[in-house]
């Protein structure tokens, strides 16, 4: 994606504004709903993709962050934090080499990824992992975080990993969404500073785009919590579930059509 084109500026707004949508009313599932359909039609490379979705949900988590920053435990974010960052790199590199695949395979491998982190948190998420009347093993906190970093580094999805094991702590919403919100941006500088470095110039485009979505963000993210506020949040989740499910299987067809 080289030039600027309103059709294409129009695709990236609307899916920014869907992906904000579902991200708003289930609080989860931005990138894993916007990264292939950026993709798919919008036509952007992986790398592009991700460093849209990145800064497009900067504002969303900064935000989240501020509102919420007296429920952030500064203790046990510090642990977390580093073994995420330090996985980022290995993700970054899977990035590199991937990219260097046809357009339609990379397509294909995110939506496996996708498939995968649905079954995940839709599986692990209601097993004793989530049992929160008994203290989850020191062991899954670099299991959850280094599979957060080296995600959101290879495809920009390093959430599940960190939702499945935030919902088997005995923390109020507000800890959680806190604790998630810290993370999620305390990963991003150094995560946009690794595309630019590796991309360069062929980050602009994508930059530009996800500046210009600012408005489709908002009204997005204002849809989401409407809906969020409306619905039971168990709909609403089998919905999410629903959607990303056949966004996974498209892209895994894509290479076949």
């Amino acid at each position: 994606m080289e030039d600027f084109d309103i059709i294409t500026y129009l695709a990236v707004g609307v899916v920014l504004m869907c992906a904000s949508a579902l991200q708003g009313a289930v609080g989860f599932a931005a990138g894993l709903f916007g990264i292939p359909l950026l993709m798919m039609v919008a036509g952007m490379e992986l790398q592009e993709a991700i460093m849209t979705m990145l800064l497009a949900s900067f504002l969303q988590n900064l935000g989240g962050l501020y509102h919420l920053r007296d429920d952030v435990n500064f203790q046990e974010v510090k642990l977390p934090m580093v073994i995420r960052l330090a996985t980022l790199p290995l993700g970054l590199l899977a990035l590199h080499f991937a990219t260097s695949l046809p357009k339609e395979y990379v397509k294909a491998v995110i939506g496996v990824v996708i498939l995968v982190l649905v079954i995940l948190q839709g599986v692990l998420g209601r097993s004793k992992l989530a049992d929160r009347d008994k203290p989850l093993h020191w062991g899954w906190t670099p299991v959850a975080f280094g599979a957060s970093g080296f995600l959101v580094g290879f495809c920009g999805m390093g959430g599940p990993p960190m939702v499945l094991w935030v919902m088997a702590q005995p923390w109020s919403g507000k800890q959680s969404r806190a604790f998630l919100f810290f993370l999620f941006t305390s990963s991003l500088p150094l995560h946009c500073l690794f595309l630019w470095w590796q991309y360069g110039n062929g980050m602009n485009m994508a930059m530009l785009m996800a500046l210009l979505s600012v408005p489709w963000i908002v009204v997005g993210t204002w849809i989401g919590l409407w809906i969020g506020t409306h619905l039971r949040k168990s709909r609403l989740r089998v919905v999410a579930y629903l959607i990303l499910v056949v966004t996974a299987l498209v892209a895994i067809c894509s290479p076949f059509v």
